[in-house]
């Protein structure tokens, strides 16, 4: 069987074939050029968006696809599944069906935080991109800042950005008493401890697709 992972996040498109468990495909592309993404031949798919505005048009090039409702999909959470995002539930996912604790931390347009422990899923603390950040404290509004002086503050916000989120997680296992930590390959920035893995989102989608085929999740 040929599988279709379409990742639809707030910045780019993600679009992945899995053929007898394996990755066989991977593209990572702008909005602009969907209409032109060549994608080989599969049987089924899952649709994870955060877009939802976006989802008959995506429906429409790639048919045959399962959509990511977390309110619908039957699994035990502690935080409101008519908001969390798509993204976030299939980056779990895995955890939440192997009942394994663990803080994973998802790199996108935004960082999100989750907590999964004893297989059910807590949410997390999101983070704004960035260049979001640098923007609310007005680095980009003062226009003479060149230079050494710029990257000089651009630093001093990132590093904060930085201990920011290791504090967040450290917060986070001390709270749940959760000692495993992953963050999803792309993260910008370290996390002492952390074990780092591939495409969560493309690989969670993936796992809880073939789900849905053996037994139906929602």
């Amino acid at each position: 069987m040929r599988a279709l992972v379409v990742d639809a996040g707030n910045t780019n498109l993600k679009l992945a074939i899995f053929e007898d468990g394996k990755l066989k495909f991977l593209v990572i592309s702008s909005y602009a050029f969907l209409e032109r993404l060549m994608v080989p031949d599969y049987d089924v798919g899952i649709l994870v968006s955060t877009v939802k505005s976006l989802n008959p048009m995506l429906l429409r090039i790639f048919p045959r696809l399962f959509v990511l409702s977390p309110k619908e999909l039957k699994i035990k959470s502690e935080y409101s599944l008519d908001l969390v995002g798509a993204d976030r539930i299939a980056g779990c996912y895995p955890f939440i069906r192997s009942k394994k604790d663990a803080i994973i931390v998802i790199s996108g347009t935004s960082i999100t935080i989750n907590v999964v422990k004893n297989g059910v899923f807590y949410g997390g603390p999101i983070l704004p991109p960035f260049s979001n950040i640098k923007r609310a404290y007005g680095i980009l509004a003062i226009e003479k800042i060149r230079g050494d002086t710029e990257r000089a503050i651009n630093s001093a916000i990132e590093g904060m950005f930085n201990g920011g989120l290791e504090t967040l997680v450290g917060e986070l296992k001390k709270n749940y008493k959760i000692n495993q930590i992953f963050v999803s390959d792309d993260l910008p920035y370290k996390i002492r401890g952390a074990k780092r893995i591939e495409y969560p989102v493309i690989f969670g989608a993936y796992q809880l697709l073939l789900d849905t085929l053996e037994y139906p999740l929602w």
